[in-house]
């Protein structure tokens, strides 16, 4: 599309005949869609368990809203942003039990990962949910909402006499819950609707989650949030007063005049989920550079420890343990110094951390390495500062490299 066959070679083609190409080529393949048979995938069960997943989800949904005063005080509302949260990942999946660290539940979810465990807790303890199996090395720990197993029992889907869906109805209705559940917990997930002050909570979340363009009644709120009439209009006073809601005279409407965005920075809460997802990834990686360390300590023919590839070096055939941070960091006596590998993660992850100095080289021609190790200017660029501190050398210019073969020469 952006260039053509001419005699010598491709040429680019100009911005215009760009353009004329990709809408001609994009109507031919809306013509083909829209005149061709429905395809559903190469695989012929995905529809039926797509249909089978869609009304298990429906059905949890149904009755979470059915008991809409479980959500309202406490723990209720991040309990809800949960058992929301595992609704998409079993859509997703297509089964019932998913794999869910509370990280990343948290995340999804727009809250903090103590908050997630005790959420996930307190739904297990009501029926809601149910773990399947505990966290076991990488592998986090499963949990289904399907905790009395009827996923396979339901007798609507195994009458022989029920009228038979189209093709691609069951795989339409899982996009249509994909679509509302994930919004939502888009909605819900953002730095206005954290829990600490000056932010908004929780429950304001899930109530501006289920405020929509089209004008709702005080009542129509309340049956879907469980809240009483008091705790409902002081919520929504304070959604009003962010300007991300508006009254009107029929009914509650979300605002054109400011945004969730807007609303979070004018309140000074901006960049408070980013500040907890990035204290997550650091997290993340100090454990993983633990688990390293802990495989090299049991492994059966573990190399030597002086001879274990540093920090940004490459190993040809990783060995247990082998991580990209190198051996973990350990104090005079011996024992693993985690508050050091958190700074050294810190430090990489914005750019900044370097090689105290360059790997040992052995042998009876090589000077010891610190007398070896080149200065690095300041000024110098990263590519400069890594061949100088990694492979022990100096970035030469194109000139000089021409000068400097002349002399050899």
């Amino acid at each position: 599309m952006r260039t053509r066959t001419t005699p010598r070679g491709r040429a680019p083609r100009r911005r215009g005949e760009q353009a004329a190409i990709l809408a001609r080529q994009w109507d031919k393949a809306v013509r083909y869609v829209a005149t061709s048979a429905r395809q559903i995938g190469d695989d012929p069960t995905f529809d039926r368990r797509a249909d089978a997943i869609a009304a298990h989800v429906r059905d949890v949904q149904q009755r979470a809203d059915a008991a809409a005063g479980r959500w309202t005080s406490g723990g209720g509302p991040a309990d809800r942003r949960v058992l929301d949260v595992l609704s998409v990942l079993a859509l997703r999946a297509l089964k019932t039990a998913v794999e869910a660290d509370i990280r990343r539940v948290a995340l999804l979810a727009g809250i903090g990962r103590e908050t997630a465990r005790t959420a996930l807790l307190r739904l297990a303890e009501d029926g809601w949910v149910s773990q399947v199996a505990a966290a076991e090395g990488p592998r986090a720990a499963r949990w289904t909402i399907d905790p009395k197993n009827v996923f396979h029992s339901n007798p609507e889907h195994a009458r022989s006499q029920a009228d038979p869906r189209p093709p691609g109805a069951g795989a339409a209705e899982r996009t249509q819950l994909l679509a509302t559940f994930t919004t939502r917990i888009t909605d819900t997930a953002h730095d206005l609707f954290t829990s600490t002050r000056p932010a908004l909570g929780h429950f304001a979340g899930n109530l501006y989650a289920r405020i929509s363009r089209t004008p709702q009644l005080l009542d129509e709120l309340a049956r879907a949030t469980g809240a009483g009439a008091v705790r409902l209009s002081r919520t929504l006073d304070r959604l009003s007063y962010a300007g991300i809601v508006d009254e009107t005279p029929t009914g509650w409407v979300r605002s054109n005049r400011s945004t969730t965005d807007a609303a979070a920075t004018a309140t000074g809460v901006a960049g408070r989920l980013t500040a907890r997802a990035a204290r997550y990834r650091i997290e993340r990686e100090v454990w993983a550079w633990w688990k390293a360390e802990e495989a090299w300590m049991h492994a059966p023919r573990r190399s030597d420890s002086t001879r274990r590839p540093g920090r940004g070096q490459l190993s040809l055939v990783p060995g247990d343990g082998t991580h990209a941070y190198g051996p973990h960091p350990r104090g005079a006596d011996g024992r693993l110094d985690f508050a050091k590998a958190r700074r050294i993660v810190e430090n990489e992850r914005a750019g900044s951390a370097a090689r105290d100095t360059a790997p040992p080289q052995r042998g009876k021609d090589h000077a010891p390495t610190a007398a070896r190790t080149p200065a690095v200017d300041e000024s110098a660029s990263t590519a400069e500062r890594l061949i100088a501190e990694l492979l022990d050398g100096r970035l030469v210019g194109i000139e000089t490299l021409h000068d400097e073969d002349s002399a050899i020469a």
